[in-house]
């Protein structure tokens, strides 16, 4: 499903040169449901984090995503007290 998706956001993306512009709350959450494992879960997030802010800026597309996944996976309170 996430290599579809990626897909059909690339093939998308040459119009609003947005990857995240075509996804809705449900989407990201169905997405974010299939990563289960909490020890991978983890490794997104950093992978996540060190890619959002690479470049100093994070952006409201990627503070969404992460947002979204502390929210979605319950983390949100071991973010807070990191």
């Amino acid at each position: 499903m996430l290599h579809t998706l990626c897909e059909d956001l690339l093939m998308g993306m040459r119009d609003r040169r947005l990857l995240t512009g075509h996804i809705d709350d449900a989407t990201l959450a169905a997405l974010l449901d299939e990563v289960t494992d909490a020890v991978l879960r983890q490794k997104v997030l950093y992978f996540a984090d060190a890619a959002a802010t690479a470049d100093q800026h994070v952006a409201s597309a990627e503070a969404w995503v992460m947002e979204a996944a502390l929210k979605r996976w319950h983390l949100e309170d071991a973010a807070a007290q990191a």
